[in-house]
């Protein structure tokens, strides 16, 4: 077992997915991150900084915070999550101490952050120059961060965080379960555009009301209170559920529960949730998003929206989809095939437990 390890990120089940594996592999883990998240393991112990950039007092305070927790924990290695203002700030103040990171951006820190201003750009340049090792999910956003890199040359790895075991169901408790429901539980924020499923939805049953679909919408967020007016506006409240956040188990049951998982983002790294509606047999329909689309074939295992306009049009071509023959039993078997190969947790994160010897082993010769 090895004895102290450092996490740096923003509270969530990413983090949870580390902390909780990783308790077993290090005797003591140390979390930075912004809010303590509940139920960390008892070896774990939690520091809460403030990783906001729209206070420049914090490129002092902050900072200095993390010196003190370093100087004072001593890990032996650090693993930050998202290259933005957490790699930032903690890369500073690793400075003096020079302890071997591995740094995991997580899809708009390395695709939308560097677009905002030159200011960002740089920060996010900084933040991959300087790490020991960077993960990524998927390869398009290794060819982004070597475009941002230049000529500097940096180990990059394609792994994901991988979703949990107990997603790869029996077949059959699939095939049993499924009913006519559209999903979505991406956070209820502009950048995942729940506004046009709603519409795209109501758009279908406009046209066709004789469907006995219903459209099931989980999470909340910044623009949940516009989305269930929307709603209402549009007088689908008798098709359209919210089901606010979820646990895991529960958010496992809609999967199962529902045939098609609609996920329409601007722009995004590896969304789990697509992942984890595949492995519970659900047709995902996306945007046209790279990383994504490296899980994805095109009316076999999932719907590419081409135009968000017309999303109506890619929904109910989902639908039609489930009435071939045999089509949810292929849907099962081919993502199986992909999510065993690429995206298991167990053995994701096994292989970071192989990165962090490697980096140790390559720091003390």
């Amino acid at each position: 077992m090895y004895k102290r390890i450092a996490f740096v990120g923003s509270e969530g089940p990413h983090i949870h997915k580390f902390l909780n594996f990783f308790s077993g592999y290090f005797e003591r883990l140390i979390l930075i991150t912004n809010k303590v998240p509940d139920n960390i393991p008892s070896n774990c112990t939690a520091y809460v900084v403030n990783f906001s950039l729209k206070k420049p007092w914090n490129l002092y305070l902050s900072v200095k915070k993390i010196k003190d927790i370093l100087e004072k924990e001593r890990p032996e290695v650090i693993h930050i999550h998202q290259a933005n203002s957490y790699a930032f700030y903690s890369l500073l103040a690793n400075r003096k101490y020079n302890i071997p990171n591995v740094l995991s951006p997580w899809g708009s820190d390395i695709l939308i952050l560097p677009e905002k201003n030159f200011l960002m750009r740089q920060m996010v340049k900084y933040n991959l120059k300087h790490a020991d090792l960077i993960t990524l999910e998927a390869f398009f956003e290794a060819k982004v961060v070597r475009e941002l890199l230049g000529k500097i040359k940096k180990d990059i790895r394609l792994i994901n965080f991988g979703i949990y075991d107990d997603y790869f169901v029996e077949i059959e408790e699939i095939l049993k379960n499924k009913e006519n429901i559209v999903f979505s539980s991406r956070l209820h924020k502009k950048l995942y555009r729940i506004d046009e499923i709603i519409r795209a939805f109501g758009r279908i049953i406009k046209e066709k009301p004789y469907l006995n679909w219903r459209l099931v919408i989980a999470g909340e967020g910044e623009e949940t209170p516009k989305l269930k007016k929307l709603v209402y506006d549009n007088n689908l409240h008798e098709r359209v559920e919210f089901i606010g956040w979820l646990g895991k188990e529960e958010l496992k049951k809609w999967y199962l529960k529902s045939k098609i998982f609609v996920s329409i983002p601007v722009s995004d790294g590896v969304p789990f949730s697509v992942l984890e509606a595949m492995a519970c047999g659900c047709l995902p329909v996306v945007s046209n998003v790279p990383s994504v689309l490296e899980f994805l074939i095109e009316g076999l295992n999932g719907v590419v929206a081409e135009n968000i306009e017309e999303l109506d049009r890619y929904i109910y071509k989902a639908m039609e989809l489930f009435d071939e023959k045999n089509f949810l039993l292929e849907l099962i078997t081919l993502n199986r095939k992909i999510l065993e190969k690429h995206a298991v947790y167990s053995k994701n994160m096994r292989e970071f437990l192989n990165i962090y010897r490697e980096i140790l082993v390559r720091n003390r010769r």
